[in-house]
């Protein structure tokens, strides 16, 4: 037996099912779910498919979690399985986005995809030159992403995911040689380059070698000999050009070769020689 001496109407007994609804009816809009876990206790009535996350409220015109997972419709971009028990966490949920992370393919909602996130839990990511994932300011030791730590780089935030090695930045100051670097001439630069052995510790060894060579052979060089009527000195003037200048030019040609031997190019091979020719004459 109900109460007795009151009047149902839709403030009291909001179903009209006769029971008071503060007082007798553990299910106000008879919805089928209870009120203490019914989110909307006063609901229109629903239907079949109108509340898939049995909570209580109509989907279409009431319910602004359709998935029940705690973020809300219009912030949640995963609500396709609106049956599942799944509650969204900062610990499962980064960027609480509604989607697990285990199946989120941008766990911290930055952009930047986890499979190239180097930080894949930084949120609110506001400044990221090379696009890394990380916070410049606060995350990461390399922000234009060049292998050279910001603390001795010294164009940090300037080309763009680059590597610096000696092929692209001699001296290994962070900035590309061919578009930052103004410390690198470029004659030095189109040498170094253009050469097989791109190192200055080779081009060195190299002329440190060819120069021991050109010196030991020239030590066996002999002046034509003269005689007291001059036959072999007026001989040798007669033969076909000088004789230093002949050999001189045997030891480029020889020089070249063992240059081109280690692997330099002819044209670095000629310059490494030209230098030394220079360095010798400014000796004598």
């Amino acid at each position: 037996m109900g109460m007795s001496n009151w009047e149902s109407t839709l403030i009291t007994d909001w179903d009209s099912d006769g029971c008071h609804d503060e007082m007798e009816d553990a299910d106000d809009d008879n919805d089928g779910v209870p009120d203490h876990s019914d989110q909307c206790q006063r609901s229109t009535p629903i239907g079949p498919g109108i509340d898939l996350d049995l909570d209580g409220c109509n989907d279409s015109t009431e319910d602004t979690d359709l998935d029940n997972d705690g973020i809300d419709t219009p912030s949640d971009n995963c609500e396709e399985d609106r049956t599942s028990d799944w509650v969204s966490t900062t610990w499962n949920d980064v960027d609480q986005d509604g989607c697990v992370d285990t199946d989120d393919w941008d766990d911290d909602n930055d952009g930047i995809s986890d499979a190239i996130d180097e930080c894949p839990a930084t949120q609110f990511l506001t400044i990221d030159i090379d696009r890394d994932g990380c916070m410049d300011d606060t995350e990461d030791e390399d922000d234009d992403n060049d292998g050279v730590p910001d603390s001795r780089d010294l164009c940090p935030t300037g080309v763009m995911n680059w590597k610096s090695d000696r092929s692209t930045d001699i001296d290994g100051d962070g900035c590309m040689d061919s578009t930052e670097d103004d410390s690198v001439p470029n004659a030095l630069l189109n040498t170094i380059t253009g050469s097989a052995f791109a190192t200055l510790m080779a081009a060195s060894a190299g002329i440190l070698l060819v120069a021991a060579a050109v010196m030991a052979r020239r030590s066996r060089i002999t002046s034509p000999r003269s005689y007291s009527d001059g036959t072999l000195e007026v001989e040798s003037t007669m033969s076909e050009g000088d004789p230093v200048a002949v050999q001189q030019t045997d030891n480029n040609e020889e020089g070249v070769r063992k240059l081109s031997d280690m692997g330099y190019s002819p044209e670095v091979a000629k310059a490494i020689l030209d230098a030394e020719e220079g360095a010798r004459r400014r000796r004598n």
